[in-house]
């Protein structure tokens, strides 16, 4: 069963705190204690210490330390992922969860890396410590699969290498050299031999740390036969395996269980002129295998990468659900602009990216929550027996959780989520509707913006419909000619003189009607479309620009949007280069306008926009103060203009904070040499509160509605541009 495999049971779990530091050892004690579901039995100060007692304990988790005299945690964490399957938790105070060191130790097989610091700010954070204490009891289900592969593979190789040591004993006795001795210890076996006396099988041989597990003594075991110490249940088992061997059979292998240990072995006879003179054994405590085993049952149901079980299994784990629960909730997750910081940072960054994201959703694995990954940035959650304020609160702390920052290989990046959400029974009862409901919903909160939740609403498949009928015709518009551009002039309101135009697209479309750009642009970016759109209206916008320069009209810059995908294309700087050299536009005359959200990947966006401003265009940040910005890097930036958004325009006159906001960036602006232009003018008390500000260049509905290309010269002509 899914939900029974996702988590590892049994309670409490037995902790090593391991530490260089006597007061920090028994601060995170503590901190674990606090809740039942941990008992500390160990504790060590370096990474020897630890590896010494570990043989000993049998332990569910260990807190690792990274910097430690003797024996450093990373040194330690190797040899322990060598011998052992022992899930760690690595703490540090100097590094952080997305350096290249915390993802080195989860590639060595650490099931989490946690920021020590955050466990003793001051004044204290309950949430760092629910978040570790979380991150504890979702380790022993975070271990890489391929590491657990290992394990298995080396014991099972050793287990065949004595099989055929064994095998190969046929004319002559076994010398059991120290070295072999060495070795079945180690895996905590056995070496024994035995001789049939008097219709009576005694033991001539016995060695190895086995004994010491199953609380046998040498002495009591040599000249005696079975019954002497095994129970009654399995003397008649293992006497029958004793006979096969003694009459001569080769290679009996066996496999019985005994003491809370699984044990398997071989029996080879060996002969003295072909007669068996005696029948030596070989026993090996396999129950860490037998545990091994298990786990690699589940590694097909488990994505290799993030460790989090494959999207084939949600239909499994909703059909346990829909048989056992009253109610559950479908939580379907999308990074927001993924593939953006995959292709300008690089498929490492973006893998790493993934890795963190489910790390961070294991945080919220509970005995009611199995978690999927879907495919590329996708995630599935289901959670049982939530009430609905419960599923609210459930998806708002996934996206807060995946919304924190992270700085992965020298790149800030920025992360956030679009979740949509479903509930069994009330929207659906088929498990097949429910997950493309919940997949609904996420696509609605996408088209909201994205980085929020948002629940499943029947209206939704009717926007969905509309949607695909959006996708259908706008393959279709630029071979039938159905797109345009308008122009809305930019004024210089101390010469009232137009000072630039920004290129709109619109569509009107035989069936829909005028379709709105809000409405038609996020299908064009999900469909890929936006490319051709965008290369249309960049050819569109310095055609006509250069058309009325030649006609002597005007002499301004025309502005042109570019969405997200265009923005981290490899070939936008090529395809911008062919247009100026087709349409002989002066790259003087042409600005590109991105959003503030596209500089959420710092460095990439700092290479791009260097790449464009190679060319001599202008670059302008369009909706400034709507989105994430790092203005610590604005300064880093190669633009020439700041675009202030219209909501805070509209707002000046009722909510002085949208002045403040104005006043800021204006001010801010001036210290950077950047022009500032207003969005969304549309009354003369804006105007004149804009000029108070310090800020000139305004545009919106008081100057002019965006127009057709055949007006401009007119509209021209009454603002006195010559």
């Amino acid at each position: 069963m899914i939900e029974a495999n996702a988590r590892s049971a049994g309670y409490p779990k037995k902790v090593m705190v391991v530490d260089d530091s006597a007061v920090m050892r028994r601060l995170v004690q503590a901190i674990l204690e606090k809740d039942p579901a941990f008992v500390v039995v160990a504790t060590a100060s370096n990474g020897q210490e630890a590896l010494d007692r570990l043989a000993e304990l049998q332990l569910d988790l260990i807190t690792l330390d990274v910097e430690m005299p003797v024996m450093d945690g990373l040194t330690a964490l190797q040899k322990m992922m060598s011998d052992y399957t022992v899930p760690v938790v690595m703490l540090s105070s100097y590094t952080n969860e997305g350096s290249t060191f915390a993802f080195d130790a989860l590639a060595m097989g650490a099931a989490d890396f946690f920021h020590k610091d955050m466990l003793f700010i001051q004044p204290p954070n309950p949430l760092f410590v629910d978040e570790f204490l979380m991150r504890c009891k979702a380790a022993p289900g975070s271990q890489t699969p391929w590491r657990i592969k290992e394990r298995w593979d080396g014991i099972d190789g050793i287990m065949q290498l004595f099989i055929g040591f064994m095998a190969s004993c046929t004319d002559e006795q076994v010398v059991v050299s120290d070295s072999l001795l060495q070795v079945v210890n180690k895996l905590n076996g056995m070496i024994y031999a035995f001789k049939e006396e008097n219709g009576r099988f005694n033991h001539t041989k016995y060695a190895g740390e086995m004994l010491k597990k199953l609380g046998i003594s040498t002495s009591r075991v040599i000249g005696e036969g079975l019954e002497s110490f095994y129970p009654a249940e399995i003397t008649g088992f293992i006497s029958t395996l004793y006979r096969r061997a003694w009459d001569g059979e080769d290679s009996v292998f066996y496999e019985f269980e005994w003491k809370e240990s699984v044990i398997q072995g071989v029996f080879q006879p060996i002969r003295q002129n072909g007669t068996v003179v005696e029948v030596c054994g070989l026993a090996l405590d396999m129950t860490e295998q037998k545990r091994l085993k298990d786990q690699l049952n589940l590694l097909n149901m488990h994505d290799p990468l993030t460790g989090l079980p494959h999207r084939r299994y949600v239909r499994e784990a909703m059909d346990e659900f829909v048989a056992s629960r009253d109610s559950f909730s479908v939580f379907f997750i999308n990074l927001d602009h993924f593939k953006i910081a995959n292709d300008t940072l690089g498929h490492e960054v973006g893998d790493k990216v993934l890795q963190l994201t489910a790390r961070r959703l294991k945080t919220f694995d509970r005995d009611n929550t199995v978690i999927f990954r879907a495919g590329g940035d996708e995630f599935v959650v289901l959670a049982a027996d939530l009430t609905k304020e419960a599923e609210a609160r459930l998806s708002e702390q996934m996206r807060l959780a995946l919304g924190h920052p992270v700085r992965i290989d020298n790149h800030d990046v920025q992360m956030s989520a679009s979740i949509g959400i479903c509930r069994f029974p009330d929207d659906h009862q088929d498990p097949e509707h429910l997950s493309r409901y919940a997949h609904i919903a996420m696509d609605h909160a996408k088209s909201l913006g994205g980085n929020c939740c948002q629940t499943f609403e029947p209206s939704f498949q009717e926007k969905m419909q509309l949607r695909m009928t959006i996708e259908r015709h706008l393959r279709k518009a630029i071979e039938l000619n159905e797109l345009s551009l308008h122009y809305q002039p930019q004024i210089d309101t101390l010469n009232g003189r137009i000072v630039g135009f920004e290129c709109l697209v619109r569509w009107d479309n035989s069936e829909l009607g005028r379709v709105s750009p809000a409405t038609f642009i996020p299908v064009a970016e999900e469909t890929g479309l936006i490319y051709d759109i965008g290369e249309w209206a960049l050819r569109e916008g310095c055609l006509q620009n250069k058309r009325w320069q030649d006609e002597g009209i005007i002499h301004v810059p025309v502005a042109v949007n570019l969405s997200p995908s265009q923005f981290y294309d490899q070939k936008l700087k090529e395809r911008i280069e062919s247009v100026l050299a087709e349409t002989g536009l002066d790259p003087a005359y042409l600005v590109l306008e991105i959003t503030e959200g596209m500089t959420m990947h710092v460095q990439g966006s700092i290479a791009a926009l260097k790449d464009l401003k190679a060319l001599g265009v202008s670059i302008a940040i369009d909706d400034f103060g709507i989105g994430y910005s790092s203005l610590s890097y604005l300064k880093e930036f190669p633009i020439d203009k700041l675009k202030i958004d219209q909501s805070f325009v509209r707002g000046m006159k009722d909510h002085p904070i949208n002045t403040a906001i104005v006043h800021a960036v204006q001010s801010m602006a001036s210290c950077l040499g950047l022009d500032v232009i207003a969005e969304g003018v549309e009354t003369e008390e804006q105007v004149e509160m804009l000029t108070e500000l310090g800020c000139r260049t305004m545009q919106g509905y008081l100057f002019s509605f965006p127009i057709v290309a055949a007006q401009v010269p007119e509209l021209s002509r009454n603002y006195a541009n010559v």
